[in-house]
């Protein structure tokens, strides 16, 4: 995660960077008055500042920060997958059946991709030779034969 957090802070820093260069044009444009310039050159520098005002808020918000959250969430999928893999060891590790000890790391799966525990019996079943029917894909608001409604308890 460490690229991730560097690069979310230099896209903090660039508005500040735009502000900065925003005020030298300023500067710059302030000292073309002493000079004699015309009110069109005035104009045309202080639109310049203000360009780099744009420019560093839109690298900030536009380009760093996204850039910055989609590493970070790239990680943070493949951290969850090895996270999954270490539950289901340990668990096995501390002695439970195998089955309970991938269903424990089935729950750290997202809900997008999780199968239901039915579904992983079936596999573990077919690994182990047993040849199971197949099992539908639950969806989310589907019960567990047994569950009772969890609302009237």
């Amino acid at each position: 995660l460490q690229p991730s957090r560097s690069l979310h802070k230099i896209a903090e820093a660039m508005p500040g960077f735009g502000i900065l260069a925003a005020v030298l044009g300023i500067v710059m444009a302030m000292n073309t008055v002493a000079e004699g310039a015309s009110t069109g050159e005035i104009a045309v520098m202080v639109a310049a500042a203000m360009v780099w005002t744009f420019i560093g808020i839109f690298f900030c918000y536009g380009v760093l920060d996204p850039l910055s959250n989609m590493m970070k969430q790239l990680v943070t999928e493949e951290l969850a997958a090895l996270e999954s893999v270490k539950v289901v060891l340990v668990t096995h590790v501390a002695g439970k059946p195998p089955l309970l000890a991938i269903d424990a790391g089935r729950r750290l799966v997202q809900l997008n991709s999780k199968p239901s525990f039915v579904m992983l019996e079936g596999w573990i079943e077919q690994l182990n030779g047993k040849e199971a029917a197949p099992q539908p894909r639950r969806r989310a608001t589907d019960r567990m034969p047994g569950e009772g409604d969890r609302r009237a308890a």
